[in-house]
């Protein structure tokens, strides 16, 4: 699979082993964590995510496998280590920046289409519209109405509010009274 340690621990970890009966398959912890996947998310790979913050994993960008890596580091780790708390998100723009950057080599399209998500979803994580509209465009490439619904939906919420008013708690921001209409609304967020 990998040229380098961190590429296989990481890949093998979030999508299984490619001799697993369930790899290239949808996995439940992907969106629907439990306390004890983010305690061994973050048991396992908060260090790492430190050391990747320094630039000690940035070679990995030479490959789409390594890429993709670094995008989980960086984008789905954080959200599951430091759930409900700022720091979940403290990374996102270098998540989107690689993402951005593996779109641009084209490295999305070398990658099993069940990864390519992961590659798409820095830009439906964020707060900027352009970056939705191009989550949108890329999950309607893809041609999974699954990930798209998401995608609508995260637009929806940025289009009306220019931001997540989940996130607001976290990243002290106070809510306007359609923000708290919403949220009442949505308990699920």
């Amino acid at each position: 699979m990998a040229e380098h340690p961190l590429i296989e621990n990481i890949l093998t970890f979030w999508f299984s082993s490619a001799k697993s009966k369930t790899y290239g398959q949808f996995q439940p912890m992907w969106f629907k964590s439990t306390p004890q996947i983010d305690q061994a998310i973050k048991l396992r790979y908060e260090k790492i995510l430190e050391e990747a913050k320094k630039g000690r994993f940035d070679d990995l960008q030479k490959t789409p496998e390594g890429m993709l890596t670094l995008i989980l580091l960086f984008d789905q780790f954080p959200r599951n280590m430091y759930r409900n708390s700022s720091k979940a998100y403290e990374t996102d723009e270098k998540a989107r920046s690689l993402a951005q950057k593996a779109l641009d080599l084209g490295f999305d399209q070398k990658l099993p289409e069940f990864m390519r998500p992961f590659v798409y979803l820095p830009f439906e994580h964020s707060e900027n519209l352009k970056d939705q509209e191009k989550s949108i465009a890329l999950f309607e490439s893809l041609g999974n109405q699954h990930f798209l619904d998401y995608a609508l939906n995260h637009y929806d919420i940025i289009r009306r509010f220019g931001r997540f008013p989940f996130r607001n708690k976290y990243l002290k921001r106070v809510n306007t009274e359609e923000e708290n209409a919403f949220l009442k609304e949505n308990k699920m967020m």
